[in-house]
């Protein structure tokens, strides 16, 4: 498994102030954005109300006011036409000459003598003779004196000569209520307009947007208003003579709400502030709210973060020291320190760390002094045991080397070759015990025996005995190293097959191959001849031949192999064995 990355304390601390900000984040939009955004809503309609109760009370006084200044330039108007016809009669009883057009023009009304019989000293409407209170209420009226000669002198007045004195003051109002109407104009690009509606004709419930413009005999647009035609979609009158909460309805096919406010009333009449609002200006209004409120919040957010990563810098630069000096120390560098320091938990924690460092470095030289003092007195005792090892295996080679020249010499007085043949195959037995005692006391490695040079010496100096040429002889052998255990039961049966071989298998173009090679868990030792060898179908186990018992016995019981055997042109034996 490959080593997991090191990430740092500062990366730790960081991204887990990521992780905090993004459940903060999850639970602003999951909890707190719906009512943020439903709060948002109820301020905006707030909003609205506000608007319409400052409106309503604005063009309540407006109206109020603008109904005076009327009635007061109308009042001013009628003294001026009614002084200037008396002032008239005055010049004509002074016989000076009138420019009539000039006296018309001065007072914006018909000046004509006449002689039919009319109200004197009133004014009345014009068509009917009817004599009037409410004067600005008539499309015409009249006013007429006697003059000293007897005629009549008349000032014939319409409705519209009285207006151009109110017509600024009017102007002025208008301009104070619509700057209420743009109070709103962030929120919404609805329409805003006062009606006066007719009651009775309400009560039909009409709607109003089918007539044709913003005047009639049961409403009218007052020129207040921002709007000439009436835009309430397919409310209907009643609906909005009675409204007490939002109305909501289609308007230019978007969904609308309406708001209906009442200004004045009287016993025919209702004088309304009538707003209506798409519900998606509304929306996109509480939404651009609410993403500034976001925008704001994140910003916060972000602030947050940076000062507390600012704020956790130095504690986290020296737990990241610390941490650093750890690693150094792990890697075996015992003189590094932290040299961190201070009054505060992670100061204490650097000269404790550091102390201990300075313990941990004493001891480790007192221990490598130690294990200097034993390794030497181990060395000592080793090679004391080396040399007296060696020295054992060097008797043992010469004992068996003397056995040897026992035996040569008794096999020299025998005369019965069968007792010389036994004696024969004890002296090479006997050989390959004392070739490896030989090898073992010139090995500098007691515990390593080099196969390769075994196998060769052995195999040679067996030829050399039966005067078998090394020409004859195959080796394919690996360079390996094996203790005694295993060593001394392989020469046994390499002696054991090598014999055979010489003995029973040699012809005129003889052949013998010796393979030894270390395969990926085990060991393989292949001896083959070309000689006549056994039977095809032998049983090595249960065969009564003295070398084969000694192979079998040897290969089970001391190497633990697996011993099989074929014939490929002569004999093929292969002994497989591992290493426990």
């Amino acid at each position: 498994m490959s080593k997991p990355k090191y990430i740092s304390l500062e990366l730790k601390v960081g991204s887990l102030l990521i992780i905090i900000a993004l459940i903060l984040a999850i639970s602003f939009f999951l909890l707190i954005a719906p009512k943020i955004k439903q709060q948002q809503q109820k301020f905006i309609d707030s909003k609205i109300q506000q608007m319409i109760n400052l409106t309503t009370q604005q063009a309540h006084m407006a109206s109020k006011a603008l109904i005076n200044h009327i009635k007061n330039d109308y009042l001013m108007a009628r003294k001026n036409i009614e002084t200037t016809l008396k002032f008239l009669d005055y010049e004509i009883l002074l016989n000076r000459k009138i420019n009539l057009n000039k006296i018309e023009k001065q007072i914006n009304c018909k000046v004509s003598f006449l002689k039919e019989k009319l109200p004197l000293n009133q004014w009345f409407d014009t068509k009917t003779k009817i004599i009037v209170k409410d004067f600005f209420l008539y499309k015409n009226i009249s006013y007429a004196i006697k003059t000293a000669e007897n005629k009549l002198l008349v000032a014939t007045c319409s409705k519209d000569s009285f207006k151009a004195k109110h017509m600024q003051f009017e102007e002025d109002i208008k301009n104070n209520i619509q700057k209420s109407f743009a109070l709103t104009s962030d929120i919404h690009k609805g329409k805003i307009f006062l009606l006066n509606i007719n009651k009775q004709w309400a009560l039909k419930n009409e709607r109003i947007d089918r007539l044709s413009s913003g005047k009639s005999d049961v409403f009218w647009i007052s020129n207040m208003s921002n709007v000439k035609i009436p835009t309430t979609s397919n409310l209907r009158a009643k609906e909005i003579l009675f409204a007490t909460k939002p109305l909501k309805h289609i308007l230019e096919n978007k969904k609308a709400k309406t708001w209906v406010s009442l200004i004045n009333e009287d016993k025919e009449d209702a004088f309304l502030l009538v707003v209506t609002a798409f519900e998606e200006d509304i929306n996109r209004s509480a939404f651009n709210s609410f993403f500034q409120v976001l925008f704001y919040a994140f910003v916060s957010l972000l602030i947050a973060i940076i000062l507390g990563y600012f704020l956790f810098r130095r504690v986290l630069k020296n737990i990241n020291i610390l941490s650093n000096t750890a690693k150094e120390v792990n890697k075996g560098n015992l003189s590094l320190r932290s040299k961190v320091k201070g009054e505060d938990d992670i100061g204490i924690l650097g000269e404790t760390f550091d102390s201990m460092l300075e313990n941990i470095e004493k001891n480790f030289k007192t221990l490598d002094l130690e294990v200097e003092k034993r390794t030497k007195e181990l060395i000592i005792s080793l090679e004391e045991k080396e040399m007296l090892l060696k020295e054992i295996h060097h008797r043992v080679k010469n004992n068996l080397a003397l056995t040897i020249g026992f035996i040569k010499l008794q096999q020299s007085k025998i005369k019965d070759e069968s007792t010389k043949k036994v004696l024969s195959d004890i002296q090479e037995r006997v050989f390959t015990m004392e070739l490896l005692h030989r090898k073992l006391y010139e090995s500098s490695n007691l515990n390593k025996i080099p196969m390769k040079e075994y196998i060769s010496s052995l195999t040679f100096d067996i030829a050399k005995a039966y005067n078998i040429s090394k020409d004859c002889i195959k080796l394919k052998l690996d360079e390996v190293n094996l203790n005694i255990q295993y060593a001394m039961p392989c020469g046994l049966i390499l002696n054991e097959l090598i014999t055979n071989s010489f003995k029973y298998a040699y012809k005129k173009e003889f052949l013998l191959f010796i393979s030894f090679k270390k395969l990926k868990n085990s060991y393989e030792l292949i001896v083959l001849d070309n000689g006549e060898g056994f039977s095809k179908h032998i049983d090595i186990y249960k065969a009564n031949s003295l070398g084969l018992k000694l192979i079998t016995s040897i290969a089970k019981a001391q190497l633990k192999a697996k011993l099989t055997y074929d014939y490929e042109a002569g004999s093929k034996f292969t002994i497989v064995f591992s290493i426990h």
